[in-house]
Formats: structure tokens, C-alpha cells, sequence
């Protein structure tokens, strides 16, 4: 098949899950052989991120109109095969484009639809005129667009992990039971990733603990990895000292940038995504999952997707008490499994979630379009 040129257009001005998504979809499909153009915004995160990761990186000052003319001589230099959108101003932009031209244009919808598109159906429609195929991260959003009637095609491929790092590390000893096995959340400190909420619950777990089949199982702690967001760490090791569990020991906490991200997924014990909102990319559990280590997730927005079976459970919709009886459940079993398990479960996760797999469903849709 020939090689195609791929421009990614995206106006996200921080390091979102969808700017993660972008440039995964860029580095996907280049394994596969096509050749891509990324196109940030000047001096964000997403041009810093794209430039680590040595994509062709072709930045804008924005993508407003007064970029148009700019926009459009690009657009004549790199003769894009395809270009994939990641927000709003850059899909308008696209609206003039010349109408001679067969470019295929795919749009990605990273966020569950907001209400206003639903009671505004018909602008929603019309304001995709010009695009060939709706990308979805989740059936989830997909399943969102069923009831417009005048829309492109939709597609679902979810995110794809470099699996050359997040993998089970040689290094990692989760059985290691001289020291208290490790219950991790990782990723950043925002009140809508429930970290708070989760404490509670581990309170809770941790009051009926050892189960009473094997007594001598090790006490678990939780270990919170983040940077602070939106809370603070002073805030953090407030709420756990509320429950009285003692920092440092039932509770560590690290605010800095770990060296290895996946020597400490390999280590946990179990991987908790404890999000109160959003979870509709899920990369943080894609990863706990591609290093073999299970995980057990609050199943808001499409967390519940990446499940298959032996990677984890879900506690949607139950209260505290279940909860934490779930969660001792689940922690008696990843502590007493099997290296094999694991290696096992992060196997299954790489036929699902790596780079390869998302350019190869990518590529299959773009093909289906170019017929």
C-alpha cells in the first residue's frame, strides 16, 4: 500500500488526554510506515511533546482566521493525503479549503458531547459538514452520535501505548512482601480524579484487614503518585490524616516526576482509577495494564471499556461499604497470583492497546474511506 501524508492539526493549548492521543495517532501510523505532519500551537505542551517524540512539527501562533492564508499555503506544500482534527478552530479552518481538493478529513471527538450539541442537533450536523469520518477514543462517544441523522460516518479506535516503555519491568518485584504491598493511583492531583473519595474507601478496606481466609497476608498501603493540580499535597495529606491513617506508612504520597513510570506500575500491586468525571482516552489504566498489573476503576466515562477479562473490576455505582469489600477481594487475589498471570494479562493488553494496534484500526478506516 503507498505511503500516505497524515497532517494533525490540534489547538488543545495544554498536555490533555486528547494532545496525548494526537500524538500517539502520529506516532502510530508512522510505524506503519506513513509519513506525518504535526501541527501545535507555538510554545504549549503539545509542541514540546511532539518535538520529544521527533515528529515533523510544523507550529501555528493559533488557528484563528487571520492564520488562514498561512494555513492554506501549508496546506498547498504538504499536500496532505489526510488530516486529522483535534478541536475547533482547526476543523472551522478546514470549512474553506479548496472544494477540488480529495483530501480525506477526520475529526476527533475526545469529549463526551456537550448538551448544547444535542439540543442544537442541526448545528451540531451542519458544522461537520465538511468531514469525512467522526474519530472516537470510546464506544462510549460513538454510541453518543446515534441519534443525529445528517452526520459523517463514526468510528471508534481507542488510544495506543508505546509499549517499548510501559511494559512489565524487569526490575519490578510485586511480590515482594517484605514491604507492604503497594495500592497505586497515579496521574495528577485534580478533585475530578477522586483521590480524596478513594482514601475514604481505603480507610475503610484497610480497618478489615487481614481477610480472614489468610490471616497472614501483608497490610497493603496506598501509595498516591501526582503532581499537584488542583490540590494541593498539604490538602492531600489532610484528607488522609481525617481517616487516621498514618502517612508514610498506610499512606506515601509523591508529588514529583518518577525516573521510571513503569518500574512503578510493574511494582503495584493493584492500580486504582478512582476518576470522579471525564476517563473518556483512559491511558492511565491502558498503562497499569500493558505493565501486568490489574486494576480496579470507578467505570465513569469509558473506563469500563479497557476491561477484558482478568485485567480488573469495576465498583460502579456501589456504595462505600461494598466498595471496600470489592477492593479487599481484589487485593487478596493480585497479591497471591502468579508471575505468569501477569505477564499473561499484559499481553492481552498489548494485542488491545499498543501503537501498532491503533495505526493498524486508523489505517484501516482511512482506507475504507480512500475507495
Amino acid at each position: 500500500m503507498k505511503a500516505k501524508k497524515i497532517w494533525h492539526l490540534i489547538s488543545n493549548r495544554w498536555f490533555s488526554a486528547i494532545t496525548a492521543y494526537a500524538i500517539n495517532a502520529a506516532k502510530a501510523l508512522e510505524i506503519h510506515g506513513h509519513q506525518c505532519v504535526f501541527s501545535p500551537i507555538k510554545n504549549t505542551p503539545g509542541e514540546v511533546k511532539a518535538l520529544e517524540n521527533n515528529l515533523n512539527t510544523i507550529s501555528f501562533p493559533g488557528f484563528g482566521l487571520p492564520q488562514f492564508i498561512r494555513f492554506l499555503s501549508l496546506f498547498r506544500s504538504i499536500k496532505p493525503d489526510v488530516i486529522i482534527l483535534y478541536g475547533g478552530p482547526e476543523e472551522f479552518l478546514c470549512k474553506f479549503l479548496p472544494k477540488n481538493s480529495s483530501v480525506i478529513i477526520l475529526r476527533f471527538q475526545g469529549n463526551a458531547l456537550r448538551s448544547k450539541s444535542q439540543k442544537s442537533p442541526w448545528l451540531f450536523e451542519y458544522s461537520h459538514k465538511h468531514i469525512d469520518l467522526l474519530l472516537c477514543p470510546s464506544k462510549r462517544i460513538s454510541h453518543a452520535f446515534k441519534g443525529f441523522k445528517n452526520l459523517p460516518p463514526v468510528s471508534t479506535v481507542s488510544l495506543g501505548v508505546d509499549t517499548g516503555v510501559f511494559k512489565p519491568h524487569p526490575q519490578a518485584n510485586p511480590f515482594n512482601h517484605s514491604k507492604r504491598p503497594e495500592v497505586l493511583i497515579f496521574g495528577r492531583l485534580d478533585p475530578i480524579k477522586g483521590h480524596k473519595e478513594f482514601i475514604s474507601i481505603f480507610a475503610q478496606f484497610l480497618r478489615k484487614w487481614p481477610p480472614t481466609k489468610d490471616p497472614k497476608l501483608p497490610v497493603p498501603c496506598l501509595h498516591i503518585v501526582g503532581l499537584p493540580a488542583n490540590i494541593s499535597q498539604d490538602q492531600l495529606e489532610r484528607d488522609v490524616k481525617t481517616h487516621e491513617l498514618k502517612l508514610g506508612e498506610d499512606v506515601l504520597v509523591t508529588c514529583h516526576k518518577v525516573d521510571d513510570p513503569a518500574l512503578l506500575l510493574s511494582n503495584a500491586c493493584l492500580g486504582v482509577v478512582p476518576s470522579l468525571g471525564s476517563e473518556e482516552i483512559c491511558r492511565v489504566a491502558q498503562e497499569f495494564l500493558l505493565c501486568g498489573t490489574p486494576v480496579f476503576v470507578s467505570g465513569v466515562g469509558a473506563l469500563e471499556e479497557v476491561l477484558f477479562v482478568g485485567a480488573g473490576e469495576s465498583y460502579k455505582g456501589k456504595s462505600k461499604s461494598d466498595v471496600a469489600l470489592q477492593l479487599q477481594k481484589l487485593i487478596e487475589k493480585s497479591i497471591t497470583e502468579t508471575s505468569i498471570s501477569r505477564d499473561l494479562r499484559a499481553s492481552m493488553a498489548k494485542n488491545l492497546f499498543s501503537l501498532h494496534s491503533m495505526g493498524a484500526r486508523l489505517i484501516n478506516e482511512i482506507n475504507y474511506l480512500s475507495k
